[in-house]
């Protein structure tokens, strides 16, 4: 299976909307699109939208898929989805559409596997490999959550200053204590914090 990111977002005419189906026309073409039930109770039934786009083909036999999502956060679950063994693109939006994403992760990230796995298209196997795969995207929503000023804790300043003297680019640096202070939590020691993001090299 190939993965070929095509499309990021289409803006265009809703022309039909049912359930798990979108289509847009964008510039005289109509793009038929594959839509959790989410996306499909954020857009209205008609008139111009925008919706962010995964494009997936598969060589047996050879066929283009295209998925639309309302939000980002809809689109990151199902990439992180597709990414668990055993779940292909249509589980993964079916998944979408039987449950709210804040729940989803607060299950995924307190290890409820029972919670998961009464999740239509998940069994209690699938749960197991969902709840070991999804903990990277996990701990990005953590990270969003936490305020701006976490980040200039003198801990996390110092552990900042480590990381460039060990030749880290800025870049790599804010990356780095995102992941860090994730992982570590906002009051680990400088050395804890520059230990953590070490990991992620």
């Amino acid at each position: 299976m190939v993965l070929l990111p095509m499309f990021n977002h289409l803006t265009g005419n809703i022309t039909t909307k049912g359930a798990g189906r979108l289509v847009l026309d964008v510039g005289g073409v109509g793009y038929e699109l594959a839509i959790p039930f989410s996306t499909s109770l954020a857009l209205p039934d008609e008139g111009e939208v925008t919706v962010l786009v995964h494009h997936q083909m598969r060589d047996r036999p050879p066929s283009m898929q295209l998925f639309a999502f309302a939000t980002e956060g809809e689109r990151a679950l199902f990439r992180s989805l597709i990414s668990v063994p055993k779940i292909g693109p249509l589980r993964a939006i079916q998944i979408l559409s039987g449950t709210r994403i804040d729940d989803f992760l607060d299950a995924v990230a307190a290890s409820d596997k029972a919670a998961i796995s009464k999740i239509k298209g998940i069994g209690a196997k699938t749960a197991d490999l969902v709840i070991l795969e999804l903990q990277e995207l996990v701990r990005e929503r953590e990270v969003k959550k936490r305020p701006a000023a976490a980040i200039d804790r003198p801990n996390i300043a110092a552990a900042r200053a480590g990381l460039k003297e060990l030749g880290c680019t800025p870049r790599a640096v804010s990356r780095l204590i995102e992941k860090a202070v994730a992982d570590a939590g906002e009051e680990a020691a400088p050395q804890d914090l520059i230990r953590a993001a070490l990991r992620y090299l």
